[in-house]
């Protein structure tokens, strides 16, 4: 019927989302030229819904850590340029929009994976810094967030004594090959 629908697996994933494919609905360009592709059956709407930073927002619910929930009052992107490079909120403003816009998207890379166990020689390359350097970025993060680092080690640990992990919903997750 000329229509796309997408494969949708929740298997595979290490976060819980599902992952979509063919195509993937989660790395579509934004703005209205894609999504006018896109058209519903008579009668129905399309729901464009985006929960921003809800894992980060999740993550500062259940540790606790005020830090990243100030971060969340905000642009938490722009607060880890600020906080984990030393800068001040006038250098901030004072950032020409290309360079902002940048930092922030390197700042993603940190928010978003740096909890989820996102290591320096793999966030290297990424951000066109050294491994060295990443290590660095690391080590600010986890100091800037410890009720976060702790509460994520909290649940490494739990998986790694009872080989599954319940989620606040009861799912469970089964991690059978972790000793």
């Amino acid at each position: 019927d000329g229509r796309l629908r997408p494969d949708y697996k929740l298997a595979g994933t290490k976060h819980g989302r599902y992952k979509t494919s063919a195509p993937s609905v989660h790395q579509l360009p934004s703005g209205p030229e894609i999504y006018n592709l896109y058209m519903a059956d008579s009668g129905w709407v399309i729901l464009h819904a985006d929960y921003k930073q809800a894992d980060m927002r999740m993550m500062a619910h259940f540790s606790g850590d005020e830090r990243l929930a100030r971060w969340l009052l905000g642009d938490p992107h722009t607060a880890v340029v600020k906080d984990i490079t030393g800068m001040t909120d006038r250098q901030i403003a004072a950032l020409d929009p290309a360079d902002l816009k940048r930092r922030r998207m390197a700042a993603k890379m940190i928010n978003f994976g740096i909890p989820y166990g996102r290591s320096s020689n793999n966030l290297a390359p990424q951000l066109g810094i050294t491994v060295k350097a990443a290590e660095r970025y690391i080590k600010e993060y986890w100091r800037q967030l410890p009720d976060l680092k702790a509460w994520i080690d909290s649940r490494a640990a739990v998986v790694r004594e009872h080989q599954e992990l319940v989620s606040p919903f009861g799912n469970k997750r089964r991690f059978p090959l972790i000793t």
